[in-house]
């Protein structure tokens, strides 16, 4: 009250004050969300290049959240690691992929979870989901993996219905081109590249996940010395498909014809996400198998009106879509191709500042919601080779030795 009794000169610098004091307190609580998110980012940079400590071993570790994404014989959860020691909103985050015991063992799965941990435990570079720890309980098996908050592009593009700037989609293919790049020199084919498997990093740069369906070049080998021994083409075909697990709009015309199969695969898969990329829906769909394998086969498909201005794009697809894999384009290629000029394929993941996703509304009449995700009728679980020992984990123990001391009682669920 005696203030407010004062002079009207008073009462305006009391104000000033007051205004004055709620910008420095509010700008003292910026510069500490600054920092903490700083440190946050610090500590989950600095803890990638290591593994979680050997005292995580189950799940009450962890505070679960939502649900990020679902697989044939998991889901994946976001978790954060408890850290009673320091505040919670510096706790680390992971996606955690948890697999189901009895589905794996109903579905025949072991071999593919024992070879997606045995790949992710061998790989070690910026575009692969890092895996930092596995452990299990008599439910599930856990998979602690990177976390990427941006999520999947499948989300962030096809779901809005828009589609990417051609800066983006350059800046996609270059590091996409990298990852399978990596993969390939490692030994190892992807077999499963498609937009729900393609995550953005928060910093912007493409990272692959799910390595369920991938194989080593000794597994292509072996796989292709088995089909020169099949007399029928209904039957190796058959084979094939047992073989190669992956969404089969993205099928490489070599496995629906059953011709020797190699890591050139991979690139006809880039070429068809790279069409859906700018055309927002898959250059290969049908209502059957049998037509979808036709159209693969004898690569009908069209571009959309919309790239009518993107010749140098359409000649990267046409590249990749090459029926013969000993003509589609390889890395060499798509490196010295005029269309990537000034992209960095030698270190593309040192770019602090990758080109932003600025998403633009799709209104063509061509692009058609129900080929945007892919149909159930279109997808099928492997069929159990008749020719594989029954006894799962032993051919687990010979093939992948290290797979015995990672997962504990694996004897327990197969």
């Amino acid at each position: 009250r005696t203030r407010l009794a004062g002079s009207p000169e008073q009462a305006e610098q009391m104000f000033h004050h007051f205004v004055e004091a709620v910008a420095e307190r509010r700008a003292q609580r910026a510069k500490q969300e600054q920092e903490s998110t700083k440190l946050k980012h610090e500590r989950q940079e600095q803890h990638r290049r290591k593994v979680l400590p050997d005292t995580i071993k189950g799940h009450l570790n962890f505070v679960w959240g939502r649900d990020l994404g679902y697989g044939s014989y998991s889901v994946v959860r976001y978790a954060k690691l408890i850290e009673s020691s320091i505040p919670q909103s510096l706790w680390l985050e992971y996606a955690v992929k948890v697999m189901d015991k009895e589905h794996i063992q109903q579905q025949n799965y072991a071999q593919q979870v024992a070879q997606e941990i045995h790949v992710l435990k061998s790989l070690d570079h910026p575009s692969v989901s890092r895996l930092f720890a596995q452990f299990e309980d008599a439910k599930n098996i856990y998979a602690v993996l990177e976390y990427c908050p941006q999520g999947d592009i499948f989300g962030l593009i096809f779901e809005s219905n828009s589609t990417v700037n051609m800066e983006w989609f350059k800046f996609c293919i270059c590091e996409l081109t990298c990852s399978l790049k990596y993969l390939h020199e490692q030994g190892y084919y992807y077999g499963d590249l498609k937009p729900e498997n393609v995550l953005l990093t928060e910093s912007g740069h493409i990272c692959l996940c799910d390595f369920g369906s991938c194989k080593s070049m000794q597994q292509l080998e072996e796989i292709n010395d088995r089909l020169l021994k099949d007399e029928s083409h209904g039957d190796a075909v058959q084979f094939l498909l047992q073989q190669f697990s992956g969404t089969v709009e993205y099928l490489a015309p070599e496995i629906v014809t059953a011709q020797r199969v190699s890591p050139a695969a991979d690139l006809w898969a880039l070429g068809c996400l790279a069409f859906q990329l700018l055309a927002s829906y898959l250059p290969f769909y049908a209502d059957t198998r049998e037509e979808l394998f036709r159209k693969i086969r004898e690569r009908d498909f069209a571009f959309p009106l919309t790239m009518d201005d993107c010749s140098q794009a359409k000649e990267i697809i046409n590249g990749l879509l090459t029926v013969s894999s000993d003509k589609r384009y390889g890395y060499l290629q798509l490196c010295s191709h005029a269309f990537f000029r000034g992209m960095d394929f030698n270190a593309p993941y040192d770019n602090p500042s990758p080109p932003a996703l600025n998403l633009k509304r799709s209104n063509s009449d061509e692009v058609d919601a129900k080929w945007k995700r892919r149909k159930f009728s279109m997808m099928w679980n492997p069929i159990p080779d008749p020719t594989s020992t029954e006894n799962i984990t032993a051919a687990l123990l010979d093939a992948i030795p290290e797979v015995h001391a990672d997962l504990m009682h694996w004897e327990a669920y197969t």
